[in-house]
């Protein structure tokens, strides 16, 4: 079952710009996007940022965020987020 993935992160445009290159180097490391994203977002809020993301199944989603997302997350100096995953029930294209 699909499952999103939702991160609040306290920063600034600038440190998420940073740590936006980071993942980019990482993935091109790991030989492109991870296995089971379907789509990923990033939206501003007052004081920080929001990562949305949608995986095939939620045993993707764990391995990436345990291996890849949260080491990078910490190492940007973005403290330690704790992802929200929550089951998704519905979802459209464009």
């Amino acid at each position: 079952m699909a499952v999103a993935v939702e991160m609040v992160l306290v920063g600034t445009r600038e440190q998420h710009d940073a740590l936006d290159a980071d993942m980019g180097e990482a993935l091109m490391e790991r030989g492109g996007p991870p296995p089971g994203l379907v789509v990923h977002l990033a939206r501003p809020t007052e004081g920080g940022f929001v990562f949305l993301d949608v995986w095939r199944t939620e045993a993707q989603a764990r391995q990436f965020l345990d291996e890849v997302l949260l080491p990078t997350i910490g190492r940007a100096g973005l403290g330690s987020p704790t992802p929200t995953i929550t089951p998704v029930w519905g979802m459209a294209g464009l």
